[in-house]
């Protein structure tokens, strides 16, 4: 069951999600992630640690070491706080093991709170210490960033339920049905596609059938040795050879008659009378060459079926995602998607349970969870899944 990851114990806002974004990017390592996170943070924070002990050096000291340590532990972070919560905790932590080592009781810890509001500015604080007052800016502002993400990763999944369909098709209709509708080309193309490609793996396909031993003795008479020096190589007669040079002549020269008659009959449409003639063949022995890779070799009818069976499948698909669309994305009761597709309302049934066990496999484990990653460099923070939708309740 697809359910929803993140669980709060309070209201999680806009900025919230966000950082979870952030987090779980630098939980895999990308440290522009973590920067991002800093720069939100770090002004802020420092701040907050100027305000306690009144010495700006010493605070900008104490937040960089505060931010090492939690670039270190964040693999500890939960998801079901916020992460300027937990960055708290860890600060508050922090300075009161400080305050332990260095027997220090000036630091007013019960106003160290990021989440509580900060003073005005006092005019008899150090000069030049120059940090915004304001709370820690979301960045990105959103009326419902969960359900644009939610619609967004929906609506990418239900697009390849048709393209899901077809992949249970045998091997030669999918090829087939891409090559037609994916490709753009002809069933006459195609024909001539898969015939050659057939007509011209017969020649290595009967060499495969000769033993290993007569192989390697046939490639090195084809690299222009002499009998004599194979014979000397391989520690044989020169009768031996021979033998399994003509093994070798004998297949080569069948797979190039084949293909011959076969370029003939099949790419050029050639009678197997005038085949005859031609190469001075038996009519029985082109019709035993024909006969011998009818399954492989297909025609214009064969094509059409394929084709046909491929937007059979992918017209279902099709169907599915329709009904889905209807069903997740503009919340229609069943009722309804019966009379919008205009199919039997058990069947709307039937196929939204079966598309939804589909839609679950079909859900990209990378999907851009908030909004912010689109705008802040999704390529460099990489959002994984921040949102798993909860399509079985539905």
């Amino acid at each position: 069951m697809i359910e929803k990851q993140v669980t709060t114990s309070g209201n999680f806002s806009i900025s919230h999600y966000q950082d979870l974004a952030l987090v779980e990017s630098v939980k895999r390592g990308n440290q522009a992630a973590f920067t991002l996170l800093f720069k939100k943070y770090h002004p802020y924070l420092c701040r907050k640690i100027f305000l306690s002990i009144r010495n700006k050096q010493e605070a900008e000291d104490i937040t960089s070491e505060l931010f090492q340590m939690v670039y270190e532990k964040i693999g500890q972070y939960e998801k079901n706080y916020t992460f300027n919560a937990w960055l708290t905790k860890v600060a508050q932590n922090y300075m009161i093991d400080r305050i332990r080592k260095q027997n220090r009781d000036r630091v007013r810890l019960n106003s160290f709170s990021i989440d509580a509001p900060v003073p005005q500015d006092d005019p008899n604080e150090e000069a030049g210490f120059q940090i915004s007052s304001g709370e820690p800016e979301a960045m990105i502002a959103s009326e419902s960033i969960e359900r644009v993400a939610q619609l967004k990763v929906t609506y990418a999944a239900i697009e390849k339920l048709p393209y899901m369909a077809i992949e249970c098709l045998p091997e030669l209709t999918l090829r087939i049905f891409n090559m037609f509708q994916k490709e753009g080309k002809t069933p006459i193309e195609i024909v001539t596609l898969i015939n050659s490609e057939v007509i011209n793996g017969i020649l290595q396909k009967e060499l495969k059938t000769l033993s290993s031993f007569t192989a390697r003795i046939f490639e090195e008479f084809q690299l222009d040795k002499t009998e004599e020096e194979i014979a000397s190589q391989f520690k044989m007669e020169i009768s031996e050879v021979k033998a399994h040079i003509k093994k070798g002549v004998d297949k080569y020269q069948k797979a190039l008659y084949e293909q011959d008659i076969l370029n003939l009959i099949v790419l050029r449409n050639t009678s197997i009378e005038d085949v005859s003639r031609k190469l001075k063949f038996d009519v029985e022995y082109i019709n035993e060459v024909v006969l011998k890779y009818q399954n492989k070799i297909i025609d214009l009818i064969t094509v059409d079926e394929h084709i046909k069976k491929g937007f059979q499948k992918f017209d279902q698909g099709a169907l599915e995602q329709r009904i889905l669309e209807l069903y997740l994305m503009e919340n229609l009761p069943y009722e309804k998607i019966a009379n919008k597709v205009k199919v039997n309302l058990n069947t709307v049934k039937v196929m939204i349970m079966r598309a939804k066990s589909k839609l679950i496999n079909a859900i990209d484990q990378r999907k851009a969870a908030i909004e912010v990653a689109g705008i802040y460099a999704i390529e460099q923070i990489n959002v994984s899944e921040m949102y798993k939708l909860n399509i079985e309740s539905n």
